[in-house]
């Protein structure tokens, strides 16, 4: 729970009208409190920017655990596998891009800042799995694709 329970009725409550989706972002600003160490901010950052490119659209913060999802999205986004035991959240976005399309990104979701939160003990993530994240994404990128053109 790096991010508190209050801290997700706070997003849960932007789930309203056209929004279906809303996350958080881990964005240290001087007016919340966020705290990670550098080095996963560095390399976390250098991924993220890399996972929005590959995605085409602007996300601060693929890898935040805050999200909420409308039951209806829900039910779209986990209807099937995911291929990356890590990477799940990319794919998250990519099914909900391949399905609403690029264009109305920014009428059903909502990226919000959090107000606090910490790294909690060390990552599950391996530090090797950076070698194969970037297979992870190639594929991740390929099945997402070609949906996108088959739509």
């Amino acid at each position: 729970l790096a991010t508190s329970l209050e801290e997700w009725l706070l997003i849960s409550k932007k789930i309203e009208n056209k929004v279906t989706f809303a996350f958080g972002s881990r964005i240290a600003k001087i007016d919340n409190n966020i705290i990670r160490k550098s080095y996963r901010h560095y390399v976390g950052r250098f991924i993220a920017t890399f996972i929005s490119n590959i995605l085409k659209i602007t996300v601060y913060d693929t890898q935040c655990g805050c999200k909420v999802f409308r039951r209806d999205l829900a039910e779209v986004v986990f209807q099937d596998p995911f291929l990356s035991k890590w990477l799940f959240d990319v794919e998250i976005f990519f099914r909900i891009k391949n399905k609403f399309g690029e264009e109305n990104l920014k009428e059903i979701c909502r990226e919000i800042p959090i107000e606090n939160w910490r790294d909690v003990a060390e990552s599950k993530v391996k530090f090797t799995y950076f070698f194969r994240l970037w297979f992870d994404l190639f594929l991740i990128k390929k099945k997402y694709s070609r949906a996108a053109e088959r739509v």
